[in-house]
């Protein structure tokens, strides 16, 4: 196991491996042109948050769990074997989140200055709004796609869900918008 109660400063790449676990308790930051990767063979979890200059990479054998807000320069990517459960997000390049076998959850505002893509084995939950200024693909493959907040994209927006697809805010796409599921409820598209 690999865990980080305080704060890790640094201005090169930082790496955690873990065999287990990796528990994100304090905050990791990186500076200048730095990547942060966390990896681990079970889980990554943690209340702590990211700032990342360029990309941040996530990955778990099982779940991923961090609440805290993740912020970066360049890209995002975490993908979890299992379930993948996130804080607020902010990327300012594409932003890719996978649930491989589970359901991703994102807690707070996803926001990408590039392309955002969210899959799921099973459901997507979104709480907050989910922004991103490139194309924004959602597909909850054998579940339910349910977005609490605004849903915008400035390109395309395919959203899937192998059930219920429930937008419960208003959805913006500047460019097409493909919404397909068994059942599908929305508050307002706009496109």
């Amino acid at each position: 196991d690999a865990t980080v109660a305080g704060t890790i400063q640094s201005g090169q790449n930082t790496t955690i491996a873990a065999a287990r676990d990796a528990n994100l308790n304090g905050g990791v930051a990186v500076s200048n042109t730095g990547n942060a990767s966390v990896t681990a063979g079970r889980d990554i979890n943690g209340t702590g948050g990211l700032s990342v200059a360029n990309d941040t990479t996530l990955s778990a054998g099982n779940n991923i769990a961090v609440s805290g807000a993740i912020q970066t320069g360049s890209n995002l990517g975490a993908t979890a074997g299992q379930n993948l459960s996130l804080g607020a997000t902010t990327v300012v390049g594409n932003s890719t989140l996978t649930a491989t076998n589970g359901s991703a959850a994102l807690a707070g505002d996803a926001l990408s200055g590039g392309a955002t893509t969210v899959t799921a084995g099973t459901n997507v939950n979104a709480q907050g709004s989910l922004k991103s200024i490139g194309d924004l693909n959602a597909d909850a493959k054998t579940g339910n796609l349910t977005a609490a907040g605004p849903v915008s994209t400035a390109g395309n927006a395919t959203l899937n869900a192998g059930q219920n697809l429930t937008l419960n805010g208003q959805t913006t796409a500047s460019k097409n918008a493909n919404l397909t599921a068994t059942n599908i409820t929305t508050q307002g598209v706009a496109v």
